[in-house]
């Protein structure tokens, strides 16, 4: 299983608002964002591969190794991209086609910027007998992205 983060963003809408650094890297309350979106996943540090999408820039794949070993994270993949994306859906399949990760692969993406403290997955699902998992929210707003069933 792998649990893929992709972070090819420009963090254009915290530039505007004045802040200098991608929104990744920003500190709140003793760690970076980073931190909080990654750690998230604790139960399955040693279990599952993390995956890294990152743009080729500001030394991000030495921050990514360096906060990956301060949590103790066993299994990590980075990949670097040198061209922008079209959005994460984008992020994710060029570093799925750079990194070779096969389409049988078992994954789930989730946004470096969403905290789930003590995430567990449902233990009503068996992972491996379902084609995914799309954890949902309802929320107003021009900025998420939104899933309507179809009933």
């Amino acid at each position: 299983m792998f649990i893929i983060f992709p972070m090819a963003g420009k963090s254009e809408r915290f530039r505007q608002k004045g802040y200098p650094t991608d929104k990744y890297r920003l500190p709140l309350g003793g760690l970076t964002v980073f931190e909080h979106a990654v750690i998230s996943f604790k139960a399955y540090f040693e279990e599952y591969i993390f995956l890294f999408i990152h743009s080729d820039k500001n030394n991000t794949k030495n921050f990514i190794q360096e906060k990956c070993q301060s949590m103790g994270l066993k299994k990590i993949r980075v990949i670097s991209l040198n061209e922008n994306t079209r959005g994460q859906a984008d992020t994710v399949y060029k570093g799925l086609e750079l990194g070779k990760v096969s389409q049988t692969e078992a994954m789930t993406i989730f946004n470096i910027d969403t905290f789930r403290p003590y995430f567990i997955f449902p233990t009503s699902l068996d992972l491996k007998k379902i084609d995914g998992y799309l954890e949902v929210f309802e929320g107003t707003g021009p900025n998420w992205s939104y899933v309507r069933p179809q009933i």
